[in-house]
């Protein structure tokens, strides 16, 4: 009945594979509550973590799969989110999406030279994403490997890691097919991280 908080799937299962299933479980959602899918994978072949993004789930663990492991990754889907229209203080989750020891090894620990970069790169990012929206819906492939590299380097200067991974995801992805609607799962993901990146953002001391 849909009241099921995260998937753990595998990817090798008779009739439907994990691939197929998380397709059609994005295709019923048809744009409204996303349910997080994990993929439990054996597999060390080349590609098979992308190819789990592209179809559509939202992370991996690799079998066997360690009790820290997947409990870091329930964790991490399964935060409870902020209910009112104020900003949440930061949690621990949230403080790990930004390693803000990175800026500081740039720009030294300056709080207001910080927060003056963060928002120039929250203004930059989000920018970045919204040309990549407009790059994926005109089929543009060649663009959003550009933007995303872009993107990339920005993200890794201001410590935003997962964001950057994402971005090179998305650079890879976009370098090897030109069809753009495979590029949309990586696309959603780097949508959400920004929007982590921005509550760390509004979380910082002014």
């Amino acid at each position: 009945k849909g009241g099921y908080a995260l998937l753990l799937t595998d990817l090798h299962m008779p009739e439907m594979d994990g691939y197929q299933l998380a397709a059609a479980i994005r295709a019923a959602e048809n744009g409204s509550r996303h349910l997080p899918i994990v993929a439990l994978t054996a597999n060390s072949q080349k590609g098979i973590n992308q190819r789990c993004l592209e179809a559509g789930m939202d992370d991996y663990l690799s079998k066997p799969a360690r009790l820290d492991d997947l409990q870091a990754m329930l964790e991490k889907w399964l935060s409870p989110k902020p209910t009112s229209h104020e900003p949440a203080a930061p949690t621990a989750a949230s403080k790990a999406t930004v390693d803000i020891e990175v800026l500081k090894t740039v720009v030294g620990d300056e709080p207001a030279v910080l927060a003056d970069f963060l928002g120039e790169f929250r203004n930059t990012a989000n920018r970045a994403v919204a040309q990549l929206r407009t790059a994926l819906q005109a089929e543009d492939s060649a663009s959003v490997v550009s933007l995303a590299h872009s993107l990339k380097s920005n993200s890794r200067t201001v410590g935003a890691v997962s964001m950057g991974e994402l971005c090179a995801r998305l650079e890879g992805s976009g370098d090897q097919s030109r069809d753009t609607a495979l590029l949309q799962p990586l696309f959603d993901q780097l949508e959400r991280e920004l929007q982590a990146v921005e509550q760390f953002i509004d979380g910082m001391p002014t």
